[in-house]
């Protein structure tokens, strides 16, 4: 790679994928999606890894950290944050890795069309428009 640092998922002791979708307005203010467990479409033997995970505590420092993300890169818009959850603390004390960042709307947050009020692709136009976030926690769906 050029002599620049890199990561590898074959080199990475994780025990799951996590993906944040973030969405952040020009003013800065920001929503976020709550973390999602990834499911490769290859088997992979980490799902049963996954267990010991405290998730309450990954997921909120995983929205820190996209959040932080989108300030950094002053996102307007939306922008889809990837991270590995290690299955120890590496040497530095991190229990997380950011592996993917993508600016724009995720496979990894097509979950959001049909579980919340709003959804991914809108976040994304009400935060370009410089409008209000929705509501965007998962909704239950009924027949009601």
């Amino acid at each position: 790679m050029g002599g620049e640092a890199g990561i590898l998922e074959s080199f990475i002791d994780f025990a799951c994928e996590i993906s944040v979708i973030v969405a952040r307005r020009a003013d800065g203010a920001t929503a976020a999606y709550p973390a999602v467990e990834k499911h490769s479409p290859q088997p992979h033997p980490r799902r049963d890894a996954c267990a010991g995970i405290d998730r309450r505590r990954a997921g909120q420092g995983s929205e820190h950290i996209a959040r932080r993300l989108a300030e950094k890169l002053n996102i307007v818009g939306l922008l889809a944050v990837e991270m590995f959850v290690l299955k120890q603390p590496n040497k530095e004390g991190q229990r997380i890795l950011v592996n993917e960042i993508a600016p724009r709307p995720h496979n990894s947050g097509h979950w959001t069309i049909d579980a919340c009020a709003c959804s991914q692709f809108e976040q994304l136009v009400r935060a370009i428009c410089g409008l209000r976030s929705r509501h965007h926690a998962a909704q239950p769906r009924g027949d009601a």
